[in-house]
């Protein structure tokens, strides 16, 4: 076979041109889809608490709100960023979990603890990054 495209370059060169045309042809065709339409399963924990240092936002807000939040399965990975009067705790978790489901089992877990935390604290509602992700355009 291999023989046949040697003797006869007429032949190779229009069977890859036809190959190219081919190609060419069907490429616009091609469905690529760039932003497919995926939850991702993130939720993240908002907490200001006016005047607090970091340190005390640490003890205080996001200490116990981790310690109680991790109990929930299926999580990847648990991170917090504090800064002086705000803090914020963001909840991965593993593909294919529903994060309205883990939401509302993340919104448990505050309000359980909420008791052990300070009195003027004001609690942003959990959000899941499917409201966040659709509210952005990935360019």
């Amino acid at each position: 076979m291999i023989g046949t495209f040697i003797k006869r370059p007429v032949f190779t060169t229009m069977f890859i041109l036809l190959l190219v045309v081919f190609g060419i042809r069907c490429y616009p065709e091609i469905g690529v889809d760039l932003n497919p339409d995926v939850d991702l399963p993130i939720v993240s924990v908002r907490v200001t608490y006016s005047g607090a240092s970091p340190q005390e936002m640490e003890t205080l807000v996001t200490k116990p709100i981790e310690n109680r939040v991790s109990q929930v399965s299926g999580i990847k990975t648990l991170s917090s960023t504090v800064l002086e009067g705000y803090s914020e705790t963001v909840l991965e978790f593993n593909i294919g979990v529903d994060p309205r489901v883990k939401a509302s089992e993340v919104r448990e877990k505050v309000a359980s603890v909420r008791k052990a935390l300070p009195d003027d604290i004001l609690l942003s509602k959990e959000r899941s990054m499917e409201y966040i992700q659709k509210s952005l355009r990935i360019i």
